[in-house]
């Protein structure tokens, strides 16, 4: 792990962290009272498109990564 590659698997970690904005924002329609706005759909297909970009093929990559040069 020492290869020089810290800061790529920071990098992936942060932008894993894109989808909590509307995490957030779902949280906020929901306590408004908007469960059954066009809004609200929108945001979760966004949520379900993110999460599947950045928090599992972007992780299922990383360990891929990490797995290729672990003995450098």
């Amino acid at each position: 792990m020492l290869s020089g590659e810290g800061q790529l698997y920071t990098y992936m970690v942060l932008i894993s962290e894109t989808t909590t904005p509307g995490v957030n924002l779902r949280w906020y329609l929901d306590v408004a009272g908007m469960k059954r706005s066009k809004a609200y759909l929108i945001n979760g297909v966004v949520i379900f498109i993110g999460w599947l970009v950045a928090r599992i093929l972007l992780f299922v990559y990383m360990f891929y990564h990490a797995y290729l040069h672990f003995d450098q």
